[in-house]
């Protein structure tokens, strides 16, 4: 087994150097895929847990003022979630429309009333799908999708307004980008992997959660969706390896708020407000994954009660 060091278990007590546990080196078998580029995948991770930092969203971003509300941000991230399918676009621009709403609104709130918050939830999505998919959306379709709320010129000044506004930073990274890694890392099967889809795309529309890192979030429902899918783990202690904690850079002390609070939003799910996640992922194409019996057993209502 080819190994990596890790450096971020190593202790030192009283000068006294401590055996670092051996790594499994998880990209060893992809050295001769030059699309997956092995010699700077550690360089890369370790940027984009950099620039998640650089582009992050304030906690409590909306409080200190009456016009936008939490319960708002939600009802426009969930009809984001429903366009979004409507138009067939990638789950990265989902994410990234997300993170442009939250950006931009934490910094322009005085600006934005409640008749325009749903043009900057259109303004946000069309920023990005220019940015991540190959055939974007028209803007006509955007006037159509909203009932011609909004018209061309109204869609175009928005997102020049909210480019403006991130000052063209669109490099956020994503949920996704870290489950991928994550997903590797613990040598997932692919039910793991769409269940911990399931539960980031539902923390979308928790105001809660609109702060947290995204490394932190993909970490957190991927040792959520092993805990409760994996039948033969004792435990959460079993489930974070210290492989996974290696290559999230998470300990599990460190996750376990995040996973409490995800597990909240998963019990709650099928009566939920919010529902557009909910219908998306009872879908055969996503293996009707929000409706397995895996989420009806004790053990989920244990882990919102704290008891993991």
């Amino acid at each position: 087994m080819d190994v990596v060091k890790d450096e971020d278990l190593e202790m030192d007590v009283s000068g006294i150097n401590i055996a670092v546990p051996e790594i499994e080196d998880i990209d060893m078998d992809d050295i001769g895929d030059p699309q997956l580029v092995v010699d700077y995948i550690q360089d890369i991770y370790k940027y984009l847990r950099f620039m998640e930092k650089e582009q992050s969203v304030k906690q409590e971003y909306l409080a200190g003022q009456t016009v936008i509300l939490p319960k708002m941000r939600g009802v426009i991230v969930d009809w984001i979630v429903g366009v979004h399918l409507q138009f067939r676009l990638l789950p990265e621009t989902l994410y990234t429309t997300v993170a442009i709403l939250d950006r931009f609104l934490q910094n322009h709130l005085a600006s934005i009333n409640r008749t325009t918050l749903q043009l900057v939830g259109v303004g946000a999505m069309l920023i990005a799908s220019k940015y991540k998919e190959q055939f974007p959306p028209e803007i006509k379709d955007f006037v159509y999708i909203t009932d011609k709320a909004y018209t061309v010129s109204d869609i175009i000044k928005m997102e020049l307004k909210i480019l403006e506004g991130i000052k063209f930073n669109l490099g956020r990274p994503l949920p996704i980008h870290f489950l991928r890694r994550a997903s590797k890392a613990g040598g997932v099967l692919t039910i793991t992997h769409t269940l911990a889809k399931y539960i980031m795309e539902l923390s979308l529309c928790d105001y809660s959660l609109a702060h947290e890192l995204p490394s932190r979030i993909a970490a957190s429902a991927l040792a959520l969706s092993i805990r409760l899918l994996d039948a033969g783990v004792g435990s959460m202690e079993e489930v974070w390896t210290p492989v996974l904690v290696y290559y999230t850079t998470y300990t599990l002390p460190q996750l376990l708020p995040t996973i409490q609070r995800l597990a909240t939003i998963l019990a709650a799910a099928p009566t939920a407000k919010f529902s557009a996640v909910f219908k998306k992922y009872s879908s055969r194409k996503l293996m009707k994954i929000s409706r397995i019996q895996s989420l009806d057993q004790p053990m989920l209502q244990e882990m919102v009660a704290g008891q993991f």
